[in-house]
């Protein structure tokens, strides 16, 4: 169930450095910290918090995380959230990550985790080797060609290829789905529109260039598995 403080979310822009890909503070509140009012908010970055001191709990879309010391927290991009913590001493290191950058370091394997908000304690030899990389992450300078790891997949990506299969329903196949599009289009004021046709988009990723093998395969991919030849045809393979 979502929680009811949820329900207006407010956005908080962050400005990185200028041709950073990632943002880097540390915070220390001493013994005289009120209480955090709740603050239900997203951004437009991926942001990861590692926990020094804490007491509270971690509030992301519809679930509720205690806050103990040395645990951490992360939520992508776009997803309300809100850090409740408890008066007394506290502190914290907060990573901000470009969002195009935390996407594709998603993508890559071995981090799928990065695809959804969690709140985790570390054990004890993994939390040493994380506050350590913190200590060094603080003292590093965001331009710093050392800070450009957490970027590069994105420059990566822009080397992978791609393909994009587009599957459409044949033709003389009944099509329930566009009709019923078709139908709502005019009540909802969108006018002028004579018919639709539902269809499916594959986007298949190779690494280099896209070869005219590459799109041969893909082509037997698309007959084959992409598309029920029975009912669909495959109308386009091409380079993305």
């Amino acid at each position: 169930m979502a929680l009811p403080h949820l329900d207006r979310p407010i956005c908080e822009p962050v400005e990185l450095p200028p041709g950073a890909p990632l943002r880097i503070e540390r915070i220390r509140q001493g013994g005289n910290a009120a209480r955090s009012e709740p603050f239900v908010h997203f951004h437009d970055v991926h942001e990861l918090v590692l926990f020094g001191r804490v007491a509270g709990h971690f509030d992301v879309e519809d679930r509720r995380y205690a806050l103990a010391p040395g645990c951490i927290a992360f939520v992508p991009s776009m997803r309300q959230h809100d850090f409740s913590l408890e008066a007394g001493p506290r502190d914290w290191v907060l990573l901000q990550v470009e969002a195009a950058a935390g996407e594709s370091l998603s993508r890559l394997s071995g981090l799928e985790r990065l695809r959804e908000p969690f709140c985790a304690r570390p054990g004890r030899h993994l939390g040493r080797r994380l506050r350590q990389l913190t200590d060094w992450l603080v003292e590093l300078e965001p331009r710093d060609p050392l800070a450009l790891p957490l970027v590069a997949p994105r420059h990566l990506e822009s080397c992978m290829g791609r393909v994009v299969v587009d599957v459409m329903l044949k033709p003389e196949i009944l099509d329930p789905q566009g009709q019923a599009v078709a139908g709502a289009l005019p009540r909802l004021g969108f006018t002028g529109f004579t018919s639709v046709r539902q269809g499916k988009r594959f986007e298949l990723e190779v690494d280099g260039d896209v070869t005219d093998e590459v799109l041969a395969q893909a082509r037997e991919a698309a007959a084959t598995l992409l598309s029920n030849p029975v009912i669909e045809d495959v109308v386009r393979v091409e380079r993305a």
